[in-house]
């Protein structure tokens, strides 16, 4: 995984270039260092949000399975998991 990150991110920075320089040449350096940040910020959020989607996804798993046999009745468990 770790070559396949490096072609990733040595793309990105090569077809985004131009258009990053001249972002960062139009505004001030403050806004973009900021606006830069905020993306990364965003990157990092998004991280552990996924992490919190994660724990909610184990719970949900086992859970999912366990609630039949509180419903129904044991003669109806077989077709219900089917």
């Amino acid at each position: 995984m770790t070559p396949l990150l490096q072609i990733f991110f040595t793309v990105a920075y090569v077809r985004l270039a131009p258009f990053v320089g001249a972002f960062a040449d139009a505004l001030r350096k403050r806004y973009v260092m900021f606006v830069s940040n905020a993306l990364k910020a965003a990157g990092c959020v998004m991280t552990i949000a996924y992490g919190v989607v994660w724990l909610g996804a184990v719970g949900y798993s086992p859970t999912k399975y366990g609630i039949l046999t509180e419903l129904l009745p044991p003669q109806k468990l077989i077709a219900a998991n089917a």
